[in-house]
């Protein structure tokens, strides 16, 4: 008898402390762009830093969110809610070669691509659960990749980041099919806490294009997680936090032409350890009181061979090593560790956000960082803003933002510290085979320039964007002989928008990328050629589309 009254006592006490609800995952067309936009147009979640998503919807303004935007309501009581999720479709098609863009679980490949995700969320009491698998078709058509033209001494250089990074140029071979957990999760929820199991996508940062640290680059991995789910008042102002424990899997792929040789003796391919990671993180940010728009935010990762994680010091590493130096670490269980400071600034009145995060890979913590910020350093810096335009809740959006992953030319490249890629953990900072940070990968920078016409169900813009891709093979490999004219930088321009017809919301892109040099390749054939000339430069065509459909209400 007492152990029912206690059990009953507990569960009333989950149900007067907790504030629960849905999430939009990371890269849900439509929605998490028009969430953000709230905050720049009305007093919608002011004190959401937007630094960490999935975002739950209930810390919104009710008024301002669509019935359709989650799913279909079968049953909703006061202990009990169950809701059918609406059915995505996500298309994604490249003519030449690949163009990753947040894609999550798509691969990086030529050819068409679909996805298509159904599910079911259910909340009983205190506990919330999601099941919505996602099922995936890509072609794998055969592609151009890193030059037979180049000589020995390049594919050297090159294997540096197939060495010390699963992240090869071809997932397979023939026509794929599989079906992956996508963004299911199991929550258990206190007041403005969870803790949860989840195989969910995750976002760490303010940006709109990338991020350091965490990013849906990449097919979201099973994590636990302790998170603040809504943002915490408190005397000083709001906190918000996330705390995970995840495993990061191989990609089962070799990167190509693993039995060629450097000198006629040595294997340029090592085979990688068959072991899975571990990795720990943290995230908190944090709003002032004082200081209205204003978010500050610090992440940190972790991550080792699970072989190595022995103890409780490594299975929650996020909080026991972050102060900690590399120094008296046996190098064959050195952790591979990635830190962040992000700032976002909202001025309502003015329409406008302005955003920056800067990282360090190969973190050694806050001394050497305040010595040398730029060894090994990153960054994110971007803006947006809205102009109003004669018609009602019609806008004008100008967005900008920059990405730089290029390393300085000195200590950084000597000692191959290229982002994302480690000597002693030697699958790099990789989920199957693909980023888990900035998609543009190791030693890129990308520049992105936005305009669009917008209002609260249409929107219709142009892109632009530059891409050098990984600088610092680039300089490992050609400064040597000072040849300058070979870097691979794609321009790229493109029309994008979104539409919201009653039960539909659809939202498409075609972009036109050029690649000057692809793969570095610009041979001089005749010593009278001209020194900047036409190289191995490619025309590549994406198109992406994603449709949601909300089954209609009788």
């Amino acid at each position: 008898m007492k152990k029912k009254s206690l059990y009953i006592a507990i569960l009333a006490f989950f149900q007067i402390s907790v504030s629960i609800g849905q999430v939009i995952d990371v890269g849900t067309p439509i929605v998490e762009e028009q969430l953000r936009r709230f905050q720049l147009t009305s007093d919608s979640a002011i004190h959401y830093s937007f630094f960490k998503r999935p975002l739950n919807m209930t810390y919104f303004d009710k008024a301002l969110i669509k019935d359709h935007w989650f799913g279909k309501s079968l049953l909703n009581r006061k202990s009990l809610e169950l809701i059918l999720l609406n059915m995505r479709l996500d298309l994604d098609h490249n003519s030449n070669h690949p163009y990753e863009r947040n894609n999550g679980s798509f691969n990086p490949t030529k050819g068409l691509q679909y996805r298509g995700s159904i599910g079911i969320y259910a909340r009983w009491k205190f506990i919330e659960i999601q099941v919505k698998p996602d099922w995936l078709f890509a072609q794998n058509k055969d592609y151009e990749g890193f030059s037979e033209l180049s000589g020995p001494r390049l594919w050297w250089m090159r294997y540096n980041w197939w060495t010390y990074a699963d992240h090869p140029e071809e997932h397979g071979a023939k026509d794929e099919w599989r079906l992956r957990p996508g963004q299911s999760y199991l929550k258990f929820n206190y007041r403005k806490f969870s803790l949860g199991l989840s195989s969910q996508n995750l976002w760490w940062g303010p940006g709109k294009k990338n991020a350091l640290l965490m990013t849906n680059a990449a097919e979201g991995f099973w994590h636990l997680s302790l998170e603040t789910h809504v943002p915490i008042d408190t005397k000083i102002g709001t906190f918000e936090g996330q705390l995970i424990g995840g495993l990061l899997n191989n990609s089962d792929y070799s990167p190509p032409d693993t039995s060629r040789q450097y000198g006629g003796k040595t294997n340029l391919y090592v085979p990688f350890r068959d072991e899975n990671r571990y990795l720990s993180g943290i995230h908190v940010s944090y709003q002032p009181k004082w200081v209205a728009g204003l978010f500050l935010g610090f992440s940190y990762v972790n991550q080792q061979y699970l072989g190595d994680a022995r103890g409780e010091g490594d299975m929650l590493a996020a909080l026991t090593d972050v102060f900690r130096r590399n120094e008296g670490i046996d190098d064959r269980i050195r952790p591979d560790r990635y830190a962040s400071l992000s700032m976002r600034w909202i001025w309502k009145e003015a329409q406008v956000e302005v955003y920056f995060e800067g990282g360090k890979s190969k973190f050694q913590g806050f001394k050497e960082f305040l010595m040398v910020p730029e060894k090994d350093a990153g960054f994110v810096l971007g803006f947006t803003k809205l102009f109003d335009l004669p018609r009602l809740d019609n806008f004008l959006e100008v967005g900008m933002e920059l990405t730089k992953l290029a390393q300085p030319t000195d200590y950084s490249l000597a000692e191959l510290n290229s982002w994302y890629i480690d000597q002693n953990i030697r699958h790099g900072y990789t989920h199957k085979g693909q980023w888990i940070g900035a998609g543009i990968g190791p030693g890129s920078n990308l520049s992105t320039i936005d305009l669009s016409w917008l209002n609260a169900d249409h929107k219709l813009g142009l892109v632009l964007e530059r891409e050098r891709h990984n600088s610092d093979f680039y300089y490992l490999a050609f400064e040597h002989n000072q040849d300058w004219n070979k870097y691979w930088v794609d321009y790229t321009i493109g029309i994008q928008g979104y539409t919201q017809i009653k039960e539909l919301m659809i939202q498409g892109r075609i972009t036109r990328i050029t690649s000057l040099n692809y793969q570095w390749v610009n041979i001089r054939n005749n010593p009278d050629d001209a020194y900047i000339r036409p190289g191995n430069d490619l025309i590549n065509w994406n198109f992406n589309l994603s449709v949601i459909y909300h089954l209609p209400s009788k």
